[in-house]
């Protein structure tokens, strides 16, 4: 047997085993993280917690200001408004045109304003002037982009808990390199899931996706990107660990590889035994 060049035996230990301690690190955090809490000052998402039963309804007649919720809990909170969207307003054509200064320019020849027909200061503008304003302003409720037989108390939690032991467990088979293509899996479909609800499914909800699907956000904003790079960069770092393999150092190049070891070259030009 002849050794492989150094570059080919640096790339068969090294390179799966950063991508997987990138991937380790990375995962157990957030799924460590889960269990911490976060505040929800919304009324109609502290109205769907109780719905789900994350926490009791309060007395009648009592308004919650805000709760504290685990994170986890937050990822059914998630889920149940991407199944049953919340309406949002949309404003017409005719207020969009509406210029939001009212106040008439100078006729010519003067140097003040015509405010003939103008209500004085102070005094409240006619009825019909409310009405109109008001009635160019509507709501729409979006498309779900989950589906209805997955929401709900029960549903929700197993998903979240689901994927709060995909990202703890994948990621510690990530570290030490045990049933590795297999937690791949798993974490790169927690990357679709969540570039699907965080990123893509609003993105298309709006109304305004780039190409069908990317959030419409200011290219040259980095901070408004962020998020979904980041999700990208571990869904390609988890496909190719998925299509690579874990690499020499691991566990499962120790019991699933028991052949000639990966540093070596078979020599053919062995001579036979006599």
């Amino acid at each position: 047997m002849s050794k492989k060049p150094l570059r080919e035996r640096l790339a068969l230990s090294f390179s799966p085993l950063i991508l997987r301690l990138m991937l380790a690190i990375t995962f157990m955090w957030a799924g460590a993280i889960k269990f911490g809490e976060v505040p929800v000052t919304d009324q109609a998402d502290i109205a769907t917690l109780v719905k789900l039963d994350v926490f009791p309804p309060p007395a009648d007649g009592v308004e919650v200001a805000a709760v504290m919720i685990k994170r986890h809990e937050s990822i059914q909170l998630l889920l149940e408004n991407a199944a049953h969207p919340k309406p949002v307003p949309v404003t017409s054509s005719a207020d969009a045109n509406t210029s939001e200064d009212q106040t008439p320019l100078p006729l010519a020849g003067t140097s003040e304003p015509d405010t003939t027909g103008q209500p004085d200061n102070g005094s409240e503008p006619p009825t019909s002037e409310i009405d109109d304003a008001t009635s160019v302003l509507s709501t729409r409720t979006p498309m779900p982009i989950w589906p209805a037989a997955l929401s709900g108390a029960t549903m929700t939690k197993v998903f979240a808990l689901a994927l709060v032991g995909t990202e703890f467990l994948g990621g510690f088979l990530m570290l030490i390199g045990l049933m590795t293509r297999f937690a791949a899996l798993g974490l790169i479909g927690a990357m679709l899931g969540a570039m699907w609800l965080t990123q893509f499914g609003p993105a298309i909800q709006n109304g305004d996706a780039l190409l069908g699907f990317l959030p419409n956000n200011n290219w040259a904003d980095v901070s408004a990107w962020q998020g979904l790079f980041w999700q990208f960069a571990l869904l390609a770092a988890s496909a190719a660990v998925l299509f690579s393999g874990p690499g020499s150092c691991s566990v499962d190049g120790r019991l699933f590889n028991p052949g000639p070891s990966p540093y070596f070259d078979d020599d053919d030009d062995d001579e036979d035994d006599d």
